[in-house]
């Protein structure tokens, strides 16, 4: 069962902040490459169970993912509106029934909700 601070956690997966979301990743070519980075690290820590994994970046997003789960901030938090501005980028592509990214399957169901909204 989930922690009552998970369930809570995905109250900043509505409509609103994922359209907020959406609008705030129209990147330059440069900061897209930085952006590809970090989706390639959230994907790389998302999976890796090795607890002394060598990647220095790897540790680091393990860090924010777990604060993001443990975070009591409804709205505000920077870290938790970074992951999930991250997630939404990867989310927009990501074709993976079975993707392992923390929040990547709300989002895929949210962006279709929105994309019903805009066709009716």
């Amino acid at each position: 069962e989930k922690s009552s601070a998970a369930q809570d956690q995905a109250g900043f997966l509505n409509l609103d902040s994922l359209t907020k979301c959406l609008n705030s990743l129209d990147l330059d070519h440069d900061r897209m490459e930085e952006v590809d980075r970090l989706v390639e690290c959230l994907t790389h820590s998302s999976q890796c169970q090795d607890s002394s994994c060598n990647l220095p970046s790897c540790y680091r997003m393990k860090v924010v993912l777990l604060h993001t789960k443990e975070c009591q901030s409804q709205e505000g938090c920077q870290v938790c509106a970074q992951l999930v501005a991250l997630c939404c980028y990867h989310a927009r592509v990501c074709r993976d029934l079975g993707c392992g990214i923390e929040y990547c399957e709300n989002i895929k169901r949210k962006l279709a909700e929105l994309e019903t909204l805009f066709q009716n």
